[in-house]
């Protein structure tokens, strides 16, 4: 693919070849994060890495959060605050990119925590894998005390290699991308993204969904950084209802808009190939899992549409298997499955270990 933008550069992007250690920032958004953001700070001064800075910007809290940051001790990271009026998750991201000085940003939640090696696993992955603009890897998750619970995602790996063209024939959503914690940068392909919408508030989600589609992705299969449960995460819900699937479709939604804006601006050819949302497998599970939790009579309809997606019959086996039988479970059964997917513990695992 070319890009049409009349620089005559390729998707996936080309990308320079990194210095031999190149300055990482890591770049964290808060928001009241006064309990945990002291923890955030150490897992990234206990770095095995030698050059980080760590960034933060506090998006308008209003709890201790920045006494918490001026009581920390010295280090040898260096610790950059930038406060700014509330704007969200991806206004901080934006601010952010603009404040930020390494060759790769690599993102950390202000619950969330890197383990040691973190920082030399993304550089190094990235090294070997110079087309790759994103890195990402799984998470661990844990319970508000740190104790381990499940590793994310669940029942497939993350996401690697080069997956533009699956997305745009998938309606522009691609499986096994992981979370805020997980997720790292080149700064080539942020000058590419930024700003981001910041209607979108999810800064992850809005990442995930722009820059699969011009670069490659590093995947490492194992977990790097922990992810807290704690019933406040914007990423992930803990139950299925009504008013959870509606979020997520108006996410879903707003990340599909931003897409196209962001094709239409800057990859117009692109655009063109993009697949339209009823392609996606993603969105069409969501609306059937709606019409079923509202008994709506449009569920066959809406199954038919799940089941002629592209990415269908791409799904692991015992995955699939479920999907296949969906409309033959009672909805108490449906719903339970996937409530017990959608979370941390034995079910989940118990499925993880046959797929």
């Amino acid at each position: 693919m070319t890009d049409p933008g009349g620089s005559g550069s390729e998707v996936p992007v080309r990308l320079a070849a990194l210095p031999a250690e190149p300055l990482v920032t890591v770049l964290t958004a808060v928001y009241n994060g006064a309990d945990h953001v002291a923890d955030t700070v150490e897992s990234v001064r206990h770095q095995s890495y030698p050059r980080i800075e760590h960034l933060l910007i506090d998006d308008g809290s209003t709890d201790d959060t920045i006494a918490v940051l001026d009581g920390l001790g010295d280090s040898p990271v260096e610790l950059r605050v930038v406060s700014i009026e509330n704007r969200g998750q991806t206004g901080a991201f934006n601010v952010g990119f603009d404040h930020a000085r390494g060759a790769i940003l690599l993102f950390l939640d202000a619950d969330d925590q890197f383990l040691p090696d973190k920082v030399a696993r993304c550089v190094d992955a990235l090294r070997d894998h110079p087309n790759a603009g994103l890195v990402q890897h799984q998470l661990l998750e844990v319970d508000n005390d740190g104790t381990e619970l499940d590793v994310y995602p669940p029942l497939s790996p993350v996401a690697n290699g080069w997956l533009g063209s699956d997305a745009l024939r998938s309606g522009g959503i691609i499986a096994g991308m992981s979370a805020t914690s997980a997720l790292g940068i080149r700064r080539e392909i942020v000058d590419l993204v930024a700003p981001l919408d910041e209607s979108f508030r999810a800064g992850d989600m809005a990442l995930v969904g722009l820059v699969p589609l011009i670069t490659e992705i590093a995947g490492i299969q194992e977990p790097l950084s922990t992810y807290r449960w704690h019933g406040g995460n914007i990423t992930f819900s803990e139950k299925l209802t009504v008013e959870s699937v509606r979020w997520r479709l108006d996410m879903m939604q707003a990340l599909l808009d931003s897409q196209r804006t962001f094709l239409a601006e800057r990859y117009p050819d692109l655009l063109d190939q993009l697949a339209p949302p009823e392609a996606s497998r993603y969105l069409a599970e969501l609306e059937y899992i709606r019409a079923r939790l509202e008994d709506s009579p449009d569920a066959p309809a809406l199954y038919d549409r799940l089941r002629s997606t592209p990415a269908y019959h791409d799904q692991q086996v015992v995955r699939r298997r479920f999907w296949d039988l969906a409309p033959k479970l009672p909805d108490r059964a449906f719903l339970g499955v996937l409530d017990g997917l959608a979370r941390p513990g034995r079910w989940r695992r118990s499925i993880s270990a046959v797929t």
